[in-house]
């Protein structure tokens, strides 16, 4: 019997459905078509045809097999997870237990999404730190001379193995060809199903703005002549694709990129509802035929700078990787089944605890579309860029000084290493050092750092150190160079990487050095002393807290340390022993998920605590704050801009605030929280008096202050130790009057408000000049327009010179009460203060030194 006619019998009977049915006749006349290519006669391409049918339809049903088997377990260990969690109170909490698996908690043992996807692109970063250290860009996003040379040349030979002589283009070709390795080796192993094609691969971004702009036969014109029809395979015959079969589907492609798949929806089936396992089989249809051709369709079409396209691409497929880690091969299947469980287990209460809890299941809702990435996807793109672009540009004008603030992170850095009972000066130390050195002159550490799986952000991604303040993701480039170039010119870029690379690699070297000691002599050797009062008693306290047991260290124990001279010849064997990680992976006397279970409890513990030593802004915040308001709506747009400089307040609201709350009884709260305010307090003060004086202004003097100003002084410095130094300001405004807001409704609303505002209030001056308007203010406002919100002009360094040498002569020239103003502000100022300038404003140059308070 034919194996067609099996199929027509298994239809008859009911053994199989019409879907599946016409799925064995597609892929049978496709194999039978390629046997008779190959020369076969009838009987032999039949007999051949309906053996390859029945392997392919096999390894698809195992494969579907596979996946649902490892969403069941996920969904089970998942409704484990929630069911028991409990509460700082002690009480069981399933709300907290699902919102823990989409962002850390650092008080349980869940290993959440958020600290997934950082070892995954840890995991892909990792073969690539001596690339990223070669092509990382310099000021204003620029590429040096000798990156654009080779990275032709590394894209010819990732494409073409062997077609340059160039040593260095073949290392880092050879690196991104591991990297793309990994990242299709790690999503297959957790249900995806990414095949290795012939040959190797780069990521082909199509821009849906430029192509959007060029007909369709221009655009299919354009790439027919860039495509190699030999090797796109066509699925329903089995051949090569033929030219007019090609022209056929293009209108299709260009459609479906154009509208950015939305040409593609059927009414009532959502998009994106399908398994992320198989989200990837037809991202590589077209086929370039050699690097000349795929470099010149990026340049039209595409994305021209194939590193950061590279780094983009493994940036998703981590993502894609930990939400199926997490939630199974289909994320939406999987986050379904968790709020199915919320509303089955609360359908026997009361109303209104019911429906207590079951509001919750917004928010929960909102982390997990933060984390798939679709409350990022802009409603209008055009609106969402032009507030992003501003939002940007008004942080190049305004976190100049952002890096004093950031001093801050010492005293953090300093409280995260004493409660988990680590050495509570070493990371301090290193990031000095680093500081020191600077980052790009020691790229000894950073490529150690990367290669010991922490994750490049200050190498891969323009703008990065951002993301402490703001929560844009995607701007304009060119208002992400300006902010980029502003925030490593005043230092906090080097500062943010410097002490997160420093505490992940002494956290490491920490445990690597201790691996000799057992679970009992590591608890022994870290106990604290009694006269601290908070953090946990020893450091095997915190590895429990993370999950990580006596026989878990004793498993971890027995990796072999990283020797960094392997990889940097400036480093002396047996000079840097790390423990890297990602070597439990490498291990063969462990299972595979155990593997897996130890490297992510690991990394979910050094991330976590990484982002107490140096706060950054938390999913969880913005999640709370933007809910799903997406950017390009007013609502979106509104809340994106109040919330803009607040997002490090919150990140430390849900680490150290949250953290001190957790504490047992109110002596264990009050034990983290006194030395927490105190500390924060102290930095504060430290660097607001620095502020001032690098604004012309001496330092603060007690003696000469009355009671209450030195209450508010305090008061000012205990808000702005919370990373709330606006609404300091705001409270008690500066003697100056020149803090980011003057009212309520410009710190809510957010700066780009209070620029607004101040762009019409110069066009109100303008409309003065007409006949019968009051006497125009122009010069005093275009000055202060021009002092505040000029790109750079609030650097720390450049800020005393920039305001009195550029900005007063220009005020001079067009203020007629130029000198009314400087003296009536410098009068407000001493009154106020009770202290005085040592750079007075209108001063060319400075009339004295900073005077040093006794």
């Amino acid at each position: 019997m034919s194996y067609l006619k099996c199929i027509s019998n298994a239809l008859r009977d009911g053994e199989m459905t019409s879907d599946a049915a016409d799925a064995h006749r597609i892929e049978f006349d496709k194999q039978y078509q390629k046997a008779k290519n190959k020369g076969m006669n009838d009987f032999e391409a039949e007999r051949f045809a309906a053996k390859e049918t029945w392997d392919v339809k096999l390894q698809d049903r195992l494969r579907v097999k596979n996946q649902a088997l490892k969403q069941a377990r996920v969904n089970a260990q998942n409704k484990f997870t929630a069911l028991n969690h409990k509460n700082v109170k002690g009480e069981k909490d399933i709300i907290e237990g699902i919102r823990s698996i989409f962002d850390q908690d650092g008080s349980n043992q869940i290993v959440s999404i958020t600290n997934m996807k950082r070892s995954e692109l840890g995991l892909v970063h990792a073969p690539l730190a001596a690339m990223m250290e070669k092509f990382r860009t310099g000021y204003f996003g620029r590429r040096n001379k000798l990156q654009k040379m080779t990275m032709p040349l590394v894209v010819k030979e990732i494409l073409e193995p062997g077609s340059t002589a160039n040593p260095l283009a073949k290392a880092f070709a050879q690196a991104v060809n591991e990297a793309m390795e990994i990242a299709r080796t790690r999503t297959n192993q957790f249900g995806g199903n990414v095949a290795k094609i012939k040959g190797n691969y780069l990521p082909q971004p199509h821009n849906s703005t430029k192509i959007g702009r060029v007909p369709q036969e221009e655009w299919t014109n354009d790439i027919m002549s860039f495509l190699n029809l030999e090797q796109m395979i066509n699925s329903k015959t089995g051949k090569s694709f033929t030219q007019a079969e090609l022209l056929l589907e293009m209108p299709g492609v260009y459609n479906a990129i154009k509208t950015e798949g939305v040409s593609r929806l059927t009414p009532g089936v959502r998009m994106g509802s399908s398994s992320l396992g198989s989200s990837r089989l037809d991202h590589r249809f077209l086929i370039f035929k050699d690097a000349e051709s795929y470099m010149a369709y990026q340049a039209k079409y595409g994305d021209e700078d194939v590193i950061s396209t590279i780094y983009q691409h493994l940036e998703s497929i981590s993502r894609d990787t930990a939400m199926m880690r997490a939630l199974g091969p289909n994320p939406n299947s999987g986050f379904r089944f968790l709020k199915d469980i919320i509303r089955i287990e609360t359908k026997d209460l009361d109303l209104k605890p019911q429906s207590k809890i079951r509001g919750k299941i917004e928010g929960l809702e909102n982390l997990y579309m933060s984390h798939s990435g679709r409350l990022n996807s802009a409603a209008d793109k055009g609106i969402a860029n032009g507030f992003a672009g501003l939002r940007h540009m008004l942080t190049s004008s305004v976190i100049g000084s952002a890096a004093l603030l950031a001093l801050s992170d010492f005293g953090f850095s300093r409280m995260t290493n004493k409660f988990l009972a680590l050495p509570a000066y070493k990371a301090n130390r290193k990031t000095l050092s680093l500081l020191k050195d600077g980052l790009k002159t020691d790229k000894t550490f950073s490529k150690v750092a990367i290669r010991s799986g922490l994750v490049g952000e200050h190498w891969s991604t323009i703008a990065s150190a951002a993301n402490r303040y703001m929560i844009d993701t995607d701007a304009p480039m060119l208002s992400k160079m300006m902010s980029d170039s502003v925030l490593r010119a005043s230092g906090l870029s080097h500062l943010t990487q410097a002490g997160r690379w420093a505490f992940g690699t002494e956290f490491m070297g920490f445990m690597g050095d201790n691996f000799n000691l057992s679970f009992k002599q590591l608890a022994a050797k870290t106990k604290k002393a009694k006269l601290q009062s908070y953090g946990n008693d020893n450091f095997t306290k915190t590895l429990e807290t993370y999950g990580i047991r006596e026989g878990d260290w004793d498993v971890i124990r027995q990796t072999k340390l990283y020797d960094a001279a392997i990889d940097d010849p400036n480093i002396q064997p047996g000079q840097a022993l790390f423990f890297k990680p990602m070597d439990l992976l490498k291990r063969t006397d462990i299972s595979e998920d155990y593997a897996n279970l130890l490297h992510s409890r690991v990394m979910e513990m050094i991330f976590t605590e990484t982002d107490h030593a140096i706060p950054t802004a938390s999913i969880r915040g913005r999640a709370a704050v933007m809910g799903k308001n997406k950017p390009g709506t007013f609502a979106g747009e509104v809340l994106a801009s109040g919330l803009m400089f607040k997002n490090f307040a919150i990140a430390i609201g849900f680490t150290h605030i949250m953290r001190g709350l957790r504490q047992t009884g109110l002596k264990g709260k009050a034990g983290y929280l006194v030395p927490f305010i105190v500390a924060t307090t102290v930095m504060n003060a430290y660097s607001h008096e620095m502020r001032e004086m690098l604004k012309g202004r001496n330092l603060v003097n007690f003696k000469d202050m009355s009671g209450e100003q030195i209450y508010q002084y305090w008061v000012k410095r205990i808000i702005g130790g919370g990373g709330l130094g606006i609404f300091g300001d705001l409270v008690y405004q500066e003697a100056e009057g020149a803090s980011f807001g003057t009212d309520v409704t410009d710190a809510l609303l957010g700066l780009p408000v209070a620029f607004m505002k101040d762009a019409f209030g110069l066009g109100v001056e303008l409309t003065r000049y007409m006949p019968g308007g009051k006497d125009p203010n122009l010069g005093k406002e275009f000055s202060n327009f021009i002092k505040k919100y000029t790109p750079g002009s609030s650097l720390w360094y450049l800020r005393a010179a920039w305001e009195r040498i550029i900005v007063d002569t220009m005020e001079e020239l067009i203020n007629p009460g130029f000198h009314k103003k400087n003296n009536d502000t410098i009068k407000r100022y001493q009154k106020n203060e009770n202290r005085d300038y040592w750079w007075y404003p209108g001063e060319k140059l400075p009339s004295n030194t900073p005077e040093i308070s006794q």
